[in-house]
């Protein structure tokens, strides 16, 4: 029931939203073209912020690694509030915006089969 009232008016909006045109409609089409492109650029983009804001806290090199998280550059009480993550997470999809738009681009005038991939 969870997926037929979530994913069938997700399908209703596809169909009505398919035909738009405007600013936001391309945005989100320039993304959509490079789907793994932008997977691929955001995994590193995120997790060099999440090195960089590290050390910018004042965090040590012996603070790396923790042994109540599975990953590195996570000690207890790291993080944001939810609207700075809100904040992090637009700076990211807008800084993103200008890669995806250019290799998007690079894939319509070029025709490798490799650039299907990604």
């Amino acid at each position: 029931m969870y997926l037929c009232m979530t994913i069938g008016p997700a399908l209703i909006v596809l169909a009505l939203a398919e035909k738009v045109q405007n600013k936001f409609a391309a945005i989100l089409t320039t993304f959509g073209s490079v789907p793994f492109f932008y997977y691929a650029l955001h995994i590193y983009l995120i997790r060099g912020l999440n090195v960089v804001v590290f050390f910018l806290l004042g965090y040590k090199t012996s603070q790396i690694v923790n042994p109540n998280s599975i990953s590195l550059f996570n000690p207890d009480n790291f993080g944001f509030s939810l609207p700075v993550a809100y904040l992090l997470w637009l700076a990211v999809v807008t800084a993103l915006y200008f890669p995806c738009r250019w290799f998007s681009r690079y894939k319509k005038t070029h025709k490798q089969w490799w650039l299907s991939y990604l």
